[in-house]
């Protein structure tokens, strides 16, 4: 009979860390399993439906996405090289198969929640403590939007890489200065890791000099002599060249478009108002909505300001409290606050509020919470491991019932519209039923209040089927005209050299009548490099056909005839069949 091998402590934890990693894939593609079915939506049609440039393998495609100041930039509307190389692989492996891209989303929210577990324990969490708030992240409902949504898996890989950093920061510094810089290269929010990598080094050196009292100037020393805090600089320098190209992409982007209240007043108490609702959805999994769009807090007795106050009060006595103990607690409420500030309303986002912005925002929450409770040995009882995991549960069943809409984009659709009566995808709606119902007026009016929130989505508009009957309409015509115009403005301020930027401005003068205009323009365009030279030429030809019947309609005094010669010259190709974004 064969000896047993004894196990060893090492043996034990990978064998527990094995089970843990298998019990959170098994939790997680249970909870995501409705939307795993869940089509392209929204953002995810020029990510990735009809994004050429992720869709065509080539050496050429890969440089533009790449490339800080290529032609991807203005399509996707932001800097993200890791982000659309990830989808470039999933198209390769999955086609337009969306099971397989929304199965990819769900494993890297896996793998950010164990590596968060780590982080947790590192960090000072009881083992069983960091589990069950891993598991608690794994099933947040606030995080369903990022996870469901195919185009959010730059937020996923941005979390997953710069959890990775923080984790292999002293021990492997190479290793986690390339994933720092890949989650920047994912998602901007991932900059996040480098003010936490240095605070961490300055609670263990604050904690270090209690032991053994050394002056302030002899500890900054020994601190610039620690090789970790050295390999923070080279993260420095890589966030700086990664910020500057990517304020340049936003600015000239989504950015441009932007706007927020003028009052500063109203600007700071919407501020506070967006602490209130991210507040309620991390600590309850409610107020959520694919798209938010709450109005300004125009009142100084408006709650959910108020509300705020009260928030970053409770949140500033216990960052007071933790600096004071040298505690870790402080990092998760560093993690939190920096987080929160790009979408604090200091930087003009087009949707201030979202559910995937809390993804960033509960890793810092569950450390904060984390470490009081180890320290008030709240974590070692019993009771604590039933409440737990009674959240869980909970906010399981919370997620799998939200992760059900995205299967029906309208149902998502119609909940924003409910929960944001007066909101520009509330407004869209009633004009899209103006349309169908023939009111012509009311679905113009409809649109350009959406337009006063920050809609500018001609290509959505012509798209829709609701809206054709209105064409020929003066006031329809002239709401597409003035959409058009700001297309074009747009495009030209990117400097119109990309192929997609100059094929975007011919599309929109071929819908203003400027048909010579727009040959130009889509004539200029095949002259770029880029992946849509097919596109453009059934574009020219179709306008070449439009510009052939013309001339033989004036030569024939008007008639409605077309010359034989003339049929099927050209391509069925619109001015309303747009180019991705």
């Amino acid at each position: 009979m064969a000896k047993r091998t004894p196990t060893t402590r090492a043996d034990r934890r990978a064998g527990a860390g094995a089970a843990v990693a298998l019990a959170f894939a098994a939790l997680a593609f249970a909870v995501y399993a409705p939307a795993l079915h869940a089509p392209f939506f929204s953002d995810d049609l020029h990510y990735v439906q009809a994004n050429a440039y992720v869709q065509t393998p080539s050496l050429a495609n890969a440089r533009a996405i790449w490339s800080p100041v290529g032609p991807v930039v203005g399509i996707v509307e932001n800097y993200a090289p890791v982000h659309l190389s990830l989808h470039a692989l999933a198209w390769q492996a999955f086609g337009a198969d969306v099971v397989g891209h929304h199965a990819l989303n769900v494993a890297m929210h896996v793998v950010a929640s164990l590596l968060l577990v780590q982080w947790l324990r590192r960090s000072g969490v009881a083992s069983r403590a960091a589990v069950a708030l891993g598991a608690v992240f794994l099933v947040h409902p606030a995080n369903v939007e990022a996870v469901a949504w195919i185009s959010q898996v730059k937020t996923t890989s941005a979390l997953a890489l710069a959890l990775a950093a923080l984790l292999a920061h002293r021990a492997r510094p190479v290793l986690a200065l390339a994933c720092f810089a890949l989650a920047l290269l994912a998602k901007p929010t991932a900059a996040v890791a480098l003010p936490v990598a240095a605070l961490a080094l300055v609670l263990e050196r604050a904690r270090g000099a209690r032991a053994a009292p050394e002056d302030g100037a002899r500890g900054l020393a020994a601190l610039a002599r620690d090789p970790a805090a050295r390999w923070l600089v080279a993260w420095s320098v890589v966030f700086a060249a990664f910020a500057a190209a990517e304020l340049a992409a936003y600015f000239a982007t989504a950015g441009s478009a932007a706007h927020g209240p003028s009052d500063a007043l109203v600007r700071v108490r919407s501020a506070f108002a967006s602490v209130a609702s991210y507040a309620r959805m991390v600590a309850t999994g409610t107020g959520l909505a694919v798209f938010h769009d709450p109005d300004p807090a125009t009142s100084a007795l408006d709650p959910r300001w108020l509300g705020g106050l009260a928030v970053v009060a409770l949140a500033g006595w216990r960052v007071a409290a933790s600096a004071r103990a040298r505690s870790n607690e402080l990092l998760g409420w560093t993690f939190a606050a920096v987080s929160f500030a790009p979408v604090c309303g200091a930087i003009a986002l087009p949707h201030a509020i979202a559910d995937r912005y809390a993804y960033f925002l509960l890793p810092g929450v569950l450390l904060a919470a984390g470490v009081l409770a180890t320290r008030s040995g709240l974590a070692a009882r019993r009771a604590s491991a039933w409440v737990a995991a009674a959240v869980v549960v909970a906010f399981a069943s919370l997620a799998f019932a939200r992760a059900r809409l995205w299967a029906e984009p309208e149902l998502l659709v119609a909940a924003s519209e409910a929960r944001y009566p007066r909101g520009e995808v509330a407004l869209l709606r009633g004009a899209r039923r103006a349309a169908l119902a023939g009111d012509a007026g009311a679905a113009v009016d409809g649109v350009r209040a959406a337009m006063a929130r920050g809609y500018d989505r001609l290509d959505a508009l012509l798209a829709d089927p609701a809206y054709r009957a209105l064409r020929g309409d003066a006031r329809f015509d002239a709401l597409v005209a003035e959409l058009a115009r700001g297309q074009i403005e747009r495009a030209r301020a990117r400097g119109a050299r990309a192929q997609s930027d100059l094929r975007v401005i011919g599309q929109a003068q071929w819908i203003l009548g400027e048909r010579d205009a727009a040959l130009a323009s889509l004539r200029a365009a095949l002259e770029r490099p880029g992946p849509y030279v097919d596109a453009i030429r059934a574009e020219v030809a179709a306008l070449e056909r439009e510009a052939r019947i013309e001339a033989a309609r004036a030569r024939r005094g008007g008639s409605d005839g077309d010359d034989e010669g003339d049929r099927g010259s050209g391509s069925d190709a619109a001015p309303d069949d747009r180019a991705p974004r």
